[in-house]
Order: C-alpha cells, then sequence, then structure tokens
C-alpha cells in the first residue's frame, strides 16, 4: 500500500460562530494537565478523545473553567470537545507529551 500526502497548502480558516473565539485551551501540549476555559458560566461538559474517538476523559463543570489530569495518559494527539448546555460547541486537537 503506497500513497501521497500532499501538505503544500497553507490556508486559515476562521470560526465559523465567534464564540469559539472564546474557549480556550492551554498548555497545549502539555504533560500533566490541560484547563479548559467555556465563554461564558453556565452548565457545560468537556470531553477528551483518542485518536481512535474513545473518550478517555469526561468532566460536567458549572463554572468558566476546569482542569483535566493528563498525567497518566499515552503521549499523542487527542482531542478535547466541550459544549455548553445550550448546545455551543468546540473542540480542538490536544497534544500530551513527555
Amino acid at each position: 500500500l503506497t500513497g501521497h500526502l500532499d501538505c503544500s497548502s497553507n490556508s486559515i480558516t476562521e470560526p465559523s460562530n465567534a464564540s469559539e473565539l472564546q474557549w480556550s485551551i492551554y498548555p497545549n501540549p502539555t504533560s500533566d494537565q490541560l484547563n479548559i476555559s467555556a465563554p461564558s458560566n453556565g452548565l457545560w461538559n468537556c470531553t477528551l478523545m483518542n485518536a481512535a474517538g474513545q473518550i478517555i476523559r469526561s468532566a460536567n463543570a458549572n463554572q468558566p473553567s476546569i482542569a483535566l489530569e493528563c498525567k497518566d495518559l499515552a503521549p499523542g494527539m487527542y482531542v478535547v470537545r466541550a459544549i455548553t448546555a445550550n448546545g455551543e460547541s468546540f473542540s480542538t486537537p490536544a497534544l500530551i507529551q513527555r
């Protein structure tokens, strides 16, 4: 099996929803914990998924930010997905490294 991957395209995509700019995740990359901040107060859910789409961590919050522990996770690429009670969502890659 052979193939070709073209990585020559350089483009920047703006968020489709202005509230996406208000979500933040830091530090990224990380080795011990990820801090996730929501655009507003209120109930929201955050999940950390591995490359296979399996949920590794999940947390509900009723505050503007939460921390997900990552010390015991294998190094690699993960996806953080957060959803507010009114349906606003945010997804971004997160890198765990040692």
